[in-house]
């Protein structure tokens, strides 16, 4: 099969049997840079997985602070929710309240107008009393007046 031209055994005290053949060396040499080419392609496949596990790790980690992140979004979210909520229910209190003083505004006006339209009636009522006690006066001091002079002239000519 092999033609070897030169065939040297040596046998050596451990067992180690060394071939020495042109032919047999030279298929040697070509498999040991096969094999030294297939160990530099390991390394550098090798040294490639190392790299993806480092970028894969990487982003791992940006994963988590984004989960991270994405939780204390959604914690402030809650948050203003439950703030907003409550602002909307003291708005709405405030609502009511502001239509309940609306209405006692409106029916405080009410009030005012019917007061205001009483003291213009008593108002004229006074005013009436007041020109029925003048005249009244008015007449008793005529009266007076006449029946003064009337009693004077009736003195005087007694």
């Amino acid at each position: 099969m092999f033609q070897t031209t030169h065939t040297l055994i040596y046998i050596s005290h451990t067992s180690t049997i060394t071939i020495i053949s042109s032919k047999l060396l030279h298929l040697y040499n070509e498999l040991l840079n096969k094999y030294a080419k297939l160990q530099i392609d390991f390394k550098d496949l090798n040294s490639t997985y190392h790299e993806l596990l480092n970028n894969q790790s990487t982003l791992l980690n940006n994963y988590i602070q984004l989960l991270e992140g994405y939780s204390m979004l959604n914690l402030t979210t809650h948050e203003l929710l439950s703030n907003y909520s409550t602002l909307l229910s003291g708005y709405s209190q405030l609502l009511e309240r502001y239509n309940a003083l609306n209405t006692t505004y409106q029916d405080y006006s009410e009030l005012q107008a019917n007061y205001t339209s009483l003291l213009l009636e008593h108002t004229q009522n006074i005013r009436s009393l007041i020109y029925v006690f003048i005249a009244t006066t008015t007449i008793f001091l005529i009266a007076a007046a006449y029946l003064s002079t009337h009693a004077h002239r009736k003195a005087s000519r007694s």
